[in-house]
């Protein structure tokens, strides 16, 4: 719904052209909103029905499924950012090059939505649908006053500035319900080693004086070193996953 009203937005206070290069960010990162959506068939049904019966194996499933997907999902965001014009040149043809602003920035809300893949999950489970209708309009505002500050001097690039900027606006109201502040607080306390992982591998994007296919491999092995080295990244994760999968509360969904 916010890419079309970025679209609409785009069209009449832009040029058909600007859509066009919007769209082909948008379709790119659209693409790897299939993941976290795989992962969740699996996971969902275990958050689900193990929050009061086995919060134990609740939390060390909603802790591992945060740390990864948000791993993930900077990690992509950071290839993305690295390769931008070579992805939309290698899929859409040299035309909508001119779209590499927007799809470096749109690559960023991979964290909202891998992260949204996990929280807003258990925001249904609980049936907080009324809550999740009044963050998603406050949202949707937030985007449609972004476009209408950034669309007419950035094009393309300021839709996707105003996405993200929704994205962050729904996330905090997400920190700040008493109701879903502890997960929120689980989630931070997840996913802050792969934050500070691709904030300093971006300072790399940056910096170095690198071509973009070098500099894409550089960026992400410095990525994984720093995740590993920050602890967000481990084998005693695995174990832990083995073992909440391996719950009878999980043995009881099917899982």
């Amino acid at each position: 719904a916010a890419a079309r009203l970025d679209q609409v937005m785009l069209f009449h206070m832009r040029s058909s052209a600007d859509v066009g290069l919007y769209a082909a960010a948008v379709r790119l990162t659209e693409a790897f909103h299939l993941i976290p959506d795989a992962v969740l068939v699996t996971v969902y049904p275990l958050l689900a029905g193990t929050e009061r019966a086995a919060p134990e194996v609740f939390r060390q499933a909603f802790r591992l499924s945060a740390k990864y997907l948000v791993a993930l999902a900077l990690g992509f965001a950071l290839a993305l950012t690295a390769l931008r014009r070579e992805v939309l040149v290698a899929f859409f043809g040299p035309a909508l090059e001119g779209a590499a602003s927007a799809l470096a920035i749109l690559a960023w809300s991979l964290f909202f939505s891998y992260g949204g893949a996990v929280y807003l999950n258990l925001v249904i489970a609980k049936a907080l649908q009324r809550l999740l209708v009044a963050v998603s309009a406050l949202a949707v505002a937030v985007n449609a006053w972004g476009n209408w500050l950034w669309i007419p001097g950035y094009g393309a690039a300021g839709a996707a500035a105003a996405t993200v900027v929704a994205n962050a606006v729904g996330f905090a109201c997400w920190c700040a319900i008493p109701v879903t502040r502890p997960y929120m607080r689980l989630f931070a306390q997840e996913s802050w080693r792969p934050g500070l992982a691709a904030a300093l591998a971006a300072a790399l994007l940056v910096w170095a004086p690198l071509r973009p296919l070098a500099l894409a491999p550089a960026v992400l092995a410095l990525y994984a070193g720093l995740l590993w080295l920050l602890g967000g990244v481990s084998r005693a994760d695995v174990r832990l996953l083995e073992r909440a999968l391996g719950a009878p509360g999980a043995r009881a969904l099917g899982l």
